[in-house]
């Protein structure tokens, strides 16, 4: 960032001379008569004061070069979504709201209703998560929300599913079990070093001031996250802001939260393959 420098006020004042008559006694004589004071000299006028310079813009290369347009957003509920659909929420710019991802990319199945089920098959970095959204009914655009969920102490969600051998790759397949995170604003990468950026396209925006040492991907920021681990029955994950851990360059902050992440396990290229069936619902602050 470059800031122009303000210039100081200069004052300038001329310094008063008084002059004085000097009178003289004749030898015998009358007194000499007194000389007149001489008159006081003007004060200087006073300087105009300096302008101030103008803030320098925020440079395009900077961490919050990009920040999407839309303010925090409370909740009014404890109740996030119960997955009814793939979005959630009313969009008018201040109530809770997003909708649901996966990634990379499919090939996974999607089902909603009363909870949300995916079913695919793991050969690389995959998982699914629930973002935050806002953008008015007449906004035209869906951009990345944030929320303050600082009134609550943490949040729970229904967790079933089974992992189950593909029968491609080396080794065998790994327990049920997801690696939770949290986004947020500190951790999340910066817009300019995400993969994805647009600079003319706010839904491309994060509200992220991580700054890669490299690249997205490089370790550097890191959402802080918790392991977990599930069976085939339906049950219930409770987890306080304080549970996560690992978060990178910053500790969890509930005020600052773009969100919720479930990352299935994967130990690299040549793995064993496998496929999932996971169901979760009831994503729920408390």
């Amino acid at each position: 960032m470059v800031r122009a420098a303000g210039i100081g006020a200069v004052t300038l004042l001329a310094a008063a001379i008084g002059a004085a008559g000097c009178g003289s006694s004749g030898s015998g004589g009358t007194a000499g008569t007194s000389g007149s004071a001489g008159t006081s000299g003007s004060a200087g006028t006073t300087g105009h004061a300096g302008s101030t310079g103008s803030a320098g813009s925020t440079g395009s290369g900077g961490a919050s070069g990009y920040i999407p347009p839309c303010t925090a957003l409370v909740p009014t509920a404890a109740l996030i979504t119960n997955f009814s659909a793939s979005g959630f929420g009313v969009y008018d710019g201040m109530a809770l709201s997003g909708s649901t991802f996966v990634y990379p990319n499919p090939p996974v199945t999607e089902t909603y209703g009363t909870a949300w089920n995916v079913t695919g098959t793991i050969a690389g970095y995959s998982g699914m998560g629930a973002g935050f959204q806002c953008g008015g009914a007449n906004s035209g655009t869906m951009d990345p929300g944030i929320a303050n969920l600082s009134a609550y102490s943490g949040v729970q969600f229904d967790i079933s599913g089974t992992f189950t051998a593909a029968g491609t790759g080396d080794g065998g397949i790994p327990a049920t079990g997801v690696t939770f995170s949290i986004g947020t604003a500190p951790d999340d990468v910066a817009s300019q070093y995400r993969s994805n950026f647009n600079a003319n396209d706010a839904t491309t925006w994060s509200y992220g001031t991580c700054v890669p040492a490299s690249s997205q991907y490089d370790g550097t920021c890191a959402a802080p996250n918790k392991v977990i681990t599930f069976t085939s029955t339906p049950q219930t994950i409770k987890i306080m802001w304080s549970d996560l851990t690992g978060g990178k360059p910053k500790p969890l902050d509930p005020t600052k939260i773009t969100n919720f992440a479930w990352a299935f396990p994967w130990n690299g290229t040549g793995s064993a393959q496998y496929t999932v069936n996971v169901t979760i619902s009831n994503l729920t602050l408390f």
